[in-house]
């Protein structure tokens, strides 16, 4: 599996990692999702955020949760 950077955060009981796509055409392959939440076999967490560039070039945010 191809390495992402990210951030890993945490509020309000929940923690999240959150990707910053914006300087890559790469995208996180969503059949790897469920792999890089899962607590024993990823990073866990409960949600994973994508930051990529739309076509008008500002940040979209998707959340998988």
């Amino acid at each position: 599996m191809k390495s992402y950077k990210f951030i890993k955060m945490n509020g309000c009981g929940n923690d999240f990692a959150i990707f910053d796509m914006r300087n890559t055409e790469d995208r996180i392959p969503r059949n790897k999702i469920q792999l890089i939440a899962n607590r024993y076999k990823g990073i866990g967490c409960d949600q994973i955020i994508e930051l990529t560039l739309s076509d008008d070039k500002t940040t979209h945010m998707s959340i998988f949760n």
